[in-house]
């Protein structure tokens, strides 16, 4: 692979926003995830010449990316808790259904959905990092079973065993929880 800084710094922008959100995920702290995209994009230059080009450029990348997050989560063994909102905040845009008008949400509604999003984002949160990687990965990231596994240098049948864990233990979590609410 060349390492021409406009060829790399292309390359670059096409998966910063993806690095990012993955960063943060993952060590669910904005600094830490910031740190994180910096390291991973110092260490995809200074490496260049090894992606061989047998997966796309993306999966070399978020492997780096992963690593370098879980090395973040590593050194903040002590810090665990981080805001909900910290988290909650939108990252990119969403361009799947635009609307020039958007319709109108109730408090109530708006309320629901906050608190949904919040409960999910925490359940995420307190999965197993092995879990939450691959479910962020497939659900979050939209990457399929073979991608996800070159990844994770992981089998697709244990991407598939992960995966199936990580919603089972996702679905007892906010289970429990919504049942300690209506009681």
């Amino acid at each position: 692979m060349q390492q021409d800084p406009a060829f790399f710094e292309g390359l670059v922008n096409q998966c910063d926003q993806r690095v990012y959100r993955l960063a943060l995920r993952i060590t669910r702290n904005h600094q830490d995830a910031e740190e994180a995209r910096q390291e991973t994009m110092l260490k995809a230059y200074r490496h260049l010449e090894q992606f061989e080009g047998r997966a796309r450029f993306t999966t070399w990348i978020s492997r780096i990316a992963i690593n370098e997050a879980l090395m973040k989560l590593r050194k903040r063994r002590d810090s665990i808790h981080v805001p909900l909102e910290a988290v909650s905040e939108r990252t990119g845009q969403d361009t799947s259904c635009p609307r020039l008008f958007p319709t109108p949400e109730s408090p109530e509604m708006a309320f629901s959905r906050g608190q949904l999003r919040n409960s999910l984002m925490d359940a995420i949160g307190s999965l197993s990092p092995i879990h939450r990687e691959v479910f962020i990965l497939r659900t979050v990231e939209q990457c399929s079973t073979s991608e996800t596994a070159r990844t994770l240098q992981l089998t697709e049948s244990a991407v598939k065993t992960r995966l199936r864990r990580a919603r089972m233990q996702l679905r007892q979590t906010l289970q429990a929880r919504w049942e300690a609410e209506a009681s």
